[in-house]
């Protein structure tokens, strides 16, 4: 039993060793400057970046510090100051140790669920609402239309899921081209 456990666990090594292999070859033709600087292209054009991901990831850091920071601080001086044995400070321990074993990504999804769903769209803050706009995050209140209307969304998010590029769209036409 043990030979058998130590033979699929050696398989499925040389796989995962031969996946990362492929991924760091590959990967390191495409990092450059232009891959961190420059924004990404549509499906099926070379080259692009990361540059819009690498700033957002930098903003959401900045905001989520200024907001967390000095509540963190605040709440740890008086609780450490005024708590004591108190109820209050014992339910906001509680809750401090309750949302630091949340991973992140099931904030978001819960958050996603509260604000989008309800709501039906996503906030679209400096957008404008006109002809051709219909492919942005949201594409307005009701975005599925654009969706069915638009063959080129549907060969896009085909080719998304893996689907051939002839499959998709014959005429090879995607969304943002």
């Amino acid at each position: 039993m043990r030979l058998i456990a130590s033979s699929a666990a050696v398989l499925g090594l040389v796989q995962l060793g031969w996946i990362l292999s492929t991924v760091i070859q590959r990967g390191l033709l495409a990092l450059g400057w232009d891959f961190f600087f420059h924004l990404p292209t549509p499906p099926m054009v070379p080259g692009g970046g990361v540059a819009n991901a690498i700033l957002g990831s930098l903003v959401i850091t900045l905001l989520a510090t200024i907001m967390a920071v000095p509540l963190g601080l605040l709440a740890g001086i008086g609780l450490a100051e005024f708590g004591g044995g108190r109820r209050f400070a014992d339910w906001c321990r509680l809750a401090a140790n309750i949302l630091g074993g949340i991973p992140s990504i099931i904030v978001g999804v819960f958050v996603y669920g509260i604000l989008v769903v309800t709501t039906g769209h996503f906030l679209r803050l400096g957008r404008r609402n006109g002809p051709g706009d219909h492919h942005a995050a949201g594409g307005g209140p009701d975005h599925r239309g654009y969706v069915a209307a638009d063959p080129r969304c549907l060969a896009g998010i085909g080719f998304g899921f893996g689907v051939p590029v002839l499959a998709a769209d014959p005429g090879h036409h995607f969304a943002g081209s």
